[in-house]
């Protein structure tokens, strides 16, 4: 059993656990509201294309909808492991630990994949280059590693110390989460730098194809909503850094769940948006295949000019190339 420090004041330490709690409720209140709001559009665009209906079938389309699914509904799993331990409490160190850890892996699990997702994305509108290819591999690898690194030093560092107070209700008598370090601030610093590095990979790209000619609603959106949102990820894992900086241990998951959803949602509305605007600008529609475009194909279907995808030729040449296929 670990022994709680004689200089921690445990009824401050509990009030700054259910503090904790109140964001990661916050997070979950968010995600489920936003799961409802948009599941008509998912139905149609995302489990549409994994219907056994669907003829014939894309293995990409269906491995990109697969993967958005994962990253979609994985905070989903979090907030049901995370309130098990919240309602009826855990009363060892090893299911605590258990509890978080599983927690904590699940969450980067989660906002990998959605930066997969976007970073394929990002590689699209590149016209699939080989040397942005090279580059998102050596910097995913070289941000990844320290980044697993310093989360699996925070993990371990926790500790969960037990209650265990003479008179006290047994619904207090259980172990409770206590930070020991703030290394889970180099995670999320990376993250923001890999954010920053998406930004200006789809600026760079978005404002030639802008210059060239590139009105269609389908062209504003795929670049508008790429920089929207690693613009939205870098500043709530900037003020995520700021938050675990300035305050005290046990407070540095205060925004984690709620980041963790944030990212989840707005990858998926990148990739609905996508999606819906393709299926309106009529890529597909007139099509025998009927499959809506994915963010991995569109610039098979849409110009290049300059090394970027534009839509120069996307009315012309995208929409004939499909109906001779």
């Amino acid at each position: 059993m670990v022994e709680i420090p004689s200089d921690v004041d445990i009824v401050a330490a509990l009030q700054h656990e259910v503090l904790v709690r109140y964001f990661f409720a916050a997070g979950e209140a968010l995600f489920i509201y936003d799961v409802l709001l948009n599941f008509d559009v998912e139905l149609e665009y995302i489990w549409a294309v994994l219907s056994p209906r669907k003829r014939p079938v894309k293995v990409k389309t269906v491995l990109f909808s697969l993967m958005y699914l994962v990253q979609r509904y994985l905070p989903l799993l979090d907030q049901i492991i995370l309130n098990q331990y919240f309602i009826s409490g855990a009363s060892t160190k090893r299911a605590c630990t258990i509890t978080y850890a599983t927690s904590a892996w699940g969450s980067i699990a989660g906002i990998s994949i959605s930066e997969v997702i976007l970073v394929l994305r990002i590689w699209a509108v590149w016209a699939w280059k080989p040397l942005i290819g090279v580059m998102i591999v050596v910097s995913s690898v070289a941000g990844g590693i320290p980044a697993l690194f310093f989360l699996s030093k925070f993990v371990r560092g926790v500790q969960y110390p037990v209650i265990d107070i003479p008179g006290v209700s047994e619904q207090l008598q259980r172990c409770f989460y206590m930070a020991t370090n703030k290394e889970i601030v180099v995670p999320w610093i990376l993250l923001m730098l890999a954010d920053m590095a998406g930004f200006i990979l789809m600026a760079i790209p978005g404002i030639s194809a802008y210059r060239s000619g590139g009105s269609s609603s389908f062209v504003k959106v795929v670049y508008r909503d790429g920089v929207i949102y690693y613009a939205l990820t870098f500043m709530v894992s900037l003020i995520n850094v700021i938050v675990i900086l300035i305050l005290s241990p046990d407070l540095v998951l205060l925004l984690t769940g709620l980041e963790r959803v944030l990212h989840s949602i707005l990858a998926s509305h990148v990739i609905l948006h996508i999606r819906k605007m393709a299926s309106q600008d009529n890529i597909h529609g007139q099509t025998s295949t009927g499959i809506i475009l994915t963010t991995i194909e569109f610039t098979s279907f849409i110009g290049t000019e300059n090394g970027y995808a534009t839509n120069m030729s996307y009315q012309s040449q995208g929409v004939e190339q499909q109906t001779r296929a």
